[in-house]
């Protein structure tokens, strides 16, 4: 995996001479000691990269890389490979191609070495074991990463700030990167405590772990969606859709909503082509978590498919997703959803409207 740029990384284990060169790579000439040093890999394949969900006290919510704090002795690189292989479970095949030091924080007192990994197509098929830590992983467009409002302060520094924007294009050639671009600044307090985090929350979000975390299903067909009427004690005679709280069993969030699903409406067509995902923030405080994820099949698969309801559930029908909208008596997951601004055009381009 590793070649090249760790090499001129490796000559010493104490991070500050490690920075210190990767900083003269990048153009930096800072000479303060850090107050905290870490680093993490941003992999790319083929115009998308990928993304942690956090799930932390931190930024939570927030899409960030797999990476943290060294530890002891360790160098960069060890840093980076130990944090991938916790919170991914290792990491794809890749080569290196470069690497850009950032520092954020009221003095500049914090210091994170990304390094730059490119793979082929196959890359996406390495299976990603979250840790506890996160949420969700995914492969996401570089372009919709660029112009997100829910990244983690370093990214929205990678991608924002000129002088670590200009090295990337020149890592990573695309379109999307163009130096010159004129892209809107995060704000000084978005990259120093985590911006707005995830899109769409009605109760004020005060940040921490999430106390209730769930996940459901959208399932499209032909511009219409499926939504279930529900037979519970909370929200009765709602229309919600298929989905529920995460179990300790499931690998991530995508998990919690197939399981989910399949308990309440029996086996589900496939394929089940995943659109796209919308975490949505409910409660006091916005504790209550819930990632939607849209979930497409094909007329043919619809036609096919009966859902075999559980006690859960009243009815099961299709509406078009306008007729959806407009019910009076929405779950208010499915409400949230349908009525945010921040959601409207990415659902409507997921669901093919």
């Amino acid at each position: 995996m590793v070649k090249g740029a760790y090499e001129k990384l490796e000559g010493s284990s104490d991070p500050e001479v490690a920075l210190d060169s990767t900083s003269k790579r990048g153009h930096h000439h800072h000479h303060e000691r850090p107050e905290k040093v870490g680093a993490g890999f941003l992999f790319y394949s083929e115009g998308d990269v990928l993304l942690l969900q956090r799930n932390s006290s931190h930024n939570n919510a927030t899409w960030d890389i797999p990476g943290g704090n060294t530890e002891g002795d360790e160098d960069l690189q060890r840093a980076a490979e130990r944090e991938a292989t916790e919170e991914m479970g290792g990491w794809p095949v890749n080569e290196l191609k470069d690497s850009i030091l950032t520092k954020r924080g009221k003095r500049e007192e914090k210091w994170f070495t990304i390094y730059i990994c490119e793979s082929d197509s196959g890359a996406k098929d390495f299976k990603v074991k979250l840790s506890p830590e996160h949420l969700d992983a995914k492969w996401v467009p570089l372009k919709e990463a660029l112009t997100r409002d829910d990244l983690h302060p370093r990214l929205r520094l990678l991608f924002h700030k000129k002088e670590y924007r200009r090295q990337l294009a020149k890592t990573l050639p695309v379109d999307e990167l163009d130096p010159a671009g004129e892209w809107p600044a995060p704000q000084a307090d978005e990259l120093q405590h985590g911006g707005k985090h995830a899109k769409g929350g009605k109760g004020k979000d005060k940040g921490g772990c999430p106390k209730k975390n769930g996940a459901g299903l959208l399932i499209s067909s032909g511009g219409d969606v499926l939504l279930l009427l529900r037979n519970s004690k909370h929200n009765d005679r709602t229309w919600g859709l298929p989905g529920g709280n995460k179990e300790g069993e499931d690998a991530d969030m995508l998990a919690t909503a197939r399981r989910e699903a399949t308990e309440e409406m029996g086996p589900l067509p496939e394929p089940l082509d995943i659109m796209d995902s919308f975490l949505t923030k409910r409660g006091k405080n916005g504790k209550k978590h819930y990632t939607v994820f849209v979930a497409s099949i094909s007329e043919d698969a619809r036609s096919t498919w009966t859902p075999e309801l559980n006690e859960e559930h009243h009815e099961a029908r299709w509406f078009s997703a306008s007729e959806a909208a407009e019910l009076p008596n929405l779950h208010p997951v499915v409400d949230q959803l349908f009525q945010a601004e921040e959601f409207k055009t990415s659902l409507k381009n997921a669901l093919g409207a």
